[in-house]
């Protein structure tokens, strides 16, 4: 039975796609599974980090095993020469214990991104500012202003 609030909002979702994030410990895991194996055919749990998938294994019906996609990375080398950068994406902490993060794109490669806690990007301008100096190539700069702590 799903948890009053959100989670309960997602379960009664009659939604083809539901999108539900959020902090750690919401119960958006147990919510997900429970809906694959009652309602629905098909669920994609995505993770910002690798570690964060620990303790969930492989559906049977998955299209794509995690050793496909940790092979692949494990492939993937910095070329000895990039692109131009065409793309930087910026996801704005605005201070607290977030982190501002900026990605890089020349053409096909995404660099490392760059992270700066949320203590020295207290305010748009700050983040403009490493933008601005991360910048190359004239590339277009993509601006994350959507949620809690957002400030461009």
């Amino acid at each position: 039975m799903p948890l009053p609030g959100p989670q309960a909002q997602a379960y009664g979702s009659l939604a083809d796609v539901t999108g539900y994030g959020g902090a750690a410990g919401g119960g958006k895991t147990d919510l997900i599974a429970g809906l694959a194996l009652t309602r629905h055919s098909r669920v994609l749990i995505l993770r910002r980090e690798k570690a964060q998938t620990e303790g969930i294994e492989d559906d049977p019906w998955q299209v794509i095993p995690t050793a496909w996609v940790e092979a692949a990375q494990a492939r993937w080398r910095r070329p000895d020469r990039l692109a131009p950068m065409d793309s930087l994406g910026v996801d704005v902490a605005r201070g607290g214990k977030d982190q501002t993060i900026i990605a890089r794109r020349h053409g096909a490669w995404y660099d490392q991104p760059l992270v700066y806690p949320g203590s020295v990007t207290p305010d748009g301008s700050k983040v403009a500012g490493l933008a601005i100096a991360a910048m190359r190539d004239r590339a277009v700069i993509h601006i994350d202003v959507i949620g809690v702590g957002s400030s461009p």
